[in-house]
């Protein structure tokens, strides 16, 4: 699943979330929240084309979500979001991995339930992150500090 972005694509994302193309980012907490909280505020969600007949098979390729989300504004599913800010991590040295998982809100547990989501694992230094910015962007920061 692993993709190389290139710099334009890169630029082109910085662009579409709010941030000048030459910014310095760094592998940083602040470069975490910032990256993720631009993303909910210049991104949106949206299912219209998952639902319409003459709909088509959704490209998970990085320049495919890049254009939707970025440059056409026109959004996208939870997975898009999530595998969008997944690459740019990647790309900037982040040891970031994808976990997929469904969201159940009430009912007992079934294994059996289809993965339709994912969330983000983010190890930095001595801290995990949890990231879910396909629902709600919330990050959930766990420290192996005692």
């Amino acid at each position: 699943m692993q993709q190389s972005i290139s710099q334009e694509d890169f630029k082109t994302y910085l662009k579409g979330i709010g941030l000048p193309a030459d910014i310095k980012l760094s592998v940083s907490v602040e470069t975490l929240y910032l990256l993720t909280n631009k993303q909910l505020i210049y991104t949106f969600y949206h299912n219209t084309d998952a639902h319409l007949k003459e709909s088509k098979p959704i490209s998970l390729e990085f320049v495919d979500i890049l254009q939707r989300l970025c440059v056409q504004k026109r959004g996208g599913l939870c997975y898009e979001h999530e595998l969008l800010l997944y690459y740019v991590l990647k790309h900037i040295g982040f040891n970031v991995e994808l976990i997929r998982c469904f969201v159940q809100e009430a009912g007992p547990y079934n294994p059996d339930y289809p993965t339709t989501h994912g969330f983000m694992h983010v190890k930095l230094q001595d801290e995990i992150f949890l990231i879910d910015i396909g629902f709600w962007g919330q990050i959930l920061e766990i420290s192996s500090k005692s």
